[in-house]
């Protein structure tokens, strides 16, 4: 047959009346029917397997279950090939609709919240993607939406697990008189069924070199599929656009999604700081869904945390050992403050004006090797502000040292 996999034979099953089919389970999962034959193959069976046959006749009874066991011979399994757990968009760029896990598809423009998509043709001249007009284009890192038609870049799931998802998409260039683009990501939504806006839309004006950025975690099945698009914003004139989406299996700690009425699940803590020691906050709010401080204005929730006297802190403790990457945006809603950045001896103040609706970004890779003077061998990441502010993605990719703790904090700082 060309395919490795397991084979199953068994005896006959009977019945007074009618036998309908062959029930078969593999750890404890049912996996196949069989209505005609005492046999069956399943691919991509291991030894290691247990399964289990039972017969079913036409009103549903169900005899007990015969177990099979594992007969020698049979040719050995080819070894499972390395799935990669990182996809960047430029870099796995090509000719191929689906190679890397990219293809390179347009949507027609009028009618952008529907996904129903063509692919794209490949210009071997110019070494890009185009559609059916002049526009859209699709090249590394690189696309340009048309009058009519969307480009849609589309990243395909190779096996299930949890994803991050982070870029930039920014105007290629400015000062040509272009009205700006409109971009979202799409993607499966928590009906298995149907694909939804994961992030945007966002408008950027016709000048905006610098962008807007995203990061969100996805879960995903093998074979969903993620989708890039970029739509003209009136229109498509100087509408060319710089994205490189990046697609990243891993584990993650998200400060939003991990939110909890309960102190230490999934690693975070909300604590206060009152200069010399940190303490767990004791109250929950229900209505509010926040952790306070009893009689201050003192709140820690799902994306925001706000100070009074003390400072406001979110905690993460590590699981295992490892190396994390930490990222996040940090918003002020009011003037005059500041956050700090402190590991170590390093030191990084940025003032944040308010209202800034894209904040402070911050991407840091660290080690378990870094101490902090004041509590040896613990990482101290702080944000410090005189109001209230939101971390909109607080991710961990792996783990680190479980004495390591980051610290998200918010302080109140005089102003003038």
């Amino acid at each position: 047959m060309g395919k490795y996999g397991v084979e199953l034979n068994w005896n006959a099953g009977t019945d007074n009346r009618m036998l309908s089919y062959y029930e078969i389970e593999r750890n404890g999962v049912v996996v196949d029917k069989v209505s005609v034959g005492t046999f069956d193959f399943l691919e991509n069976g291991a030894a290691g397997d247990t399964y289990r046959v039972r017969s079913v006749d036409g009103d549903g009874n169900v005899s007990g279950y015969a177990t099979a066991s594992l007969q020698a011979g049979g040719p050995a399994a080819p070894p499972q090939p390395v799935i990669p757990d990182r996809y960047e968009f430029a870099t796995g760029f090509g000719s191929s609709q689906g190679g890397n896990q990219w293809a390179y598809q347009q949507q027609y423009a009028p009618f952008a919240g529907y996904n129903y998509l063509t692919n794209l043709f490949w210009d071997s001249a110019n070494g890009r993607w185009k559609g059916n007009d002049t526009y859209p284009l699709v090249a590394p890192g690189w696309v340009h939406p048309g009058d009519a038609y969307n480009p849609v870049i589309k990243w395909i799931a190779p096996k299930d697990g949890t994803v991050r998802v982070t870029g930039i998409v920014s105007l290629s260039q400015s000062g040509q008189g272009g009205d700006g683009i409109v971009a979202r990501i799409k993607g499966p939504t928590d009906s298995p069924y149907t694909i939804g806006d994961l992030w945007g839309p966002h408008t950027l004006a016709g000048n905006d070199t610098a962008g807007i950025s995203h990061d969100l975690v996805v879960q995903v099945k093998k074979g969903q599929a993620l989708f890039f698009v970029v739509n003209k914003n009136g229109n498509s004139y100087f509408d060319g656009t710089y994205w490189n989406p990046v697609v990243t299996y891993g584990t993650f700690y998200d400060a939003s999604s991990g939110f909890s009425s309960t102190q230490g699940s999934g690693g975070w803590f909300y604590q206060e700081w009152n200069g010399s020691a940190y303490a767990n906050l004791s109250t929950y709010n229900v209505g509010s869904a926040t952790w306070q401080s009893a009689g201050t204005d003192l709140l820690v929730g799902a994306n925001f945390q706000h100070p009074d006297a003390n400072d406001s802190v979110r905690k993460w403790v590590a699981p295992a050992g490892g190396t994390i990457d930490i990222t996040g945006t940090a918003k002020m809603y009011q003037s005059g403050g500041r956050r700090r950045y402190r590991h170590r001896q390093e030191k990084r103040y940025d003032d944040m004006g308010a209202p800034d609706d894209r904040g402070n970004r911050h991407d840091d890779r660290r080690q378990p090797q870094y101490h902090d003077d004041r509590n040896s061998g613990r990482c101290h990441l702080f944000y410090r502000q005189q109001e209230r502010y939101e971390i909109f993605r607080f991710n961990c990719l792996g783990s680190d040292d479980p004495a390591l703790f980051l610290i998200i904090q918010s302080k109140q700082i005089p102003v003038g």
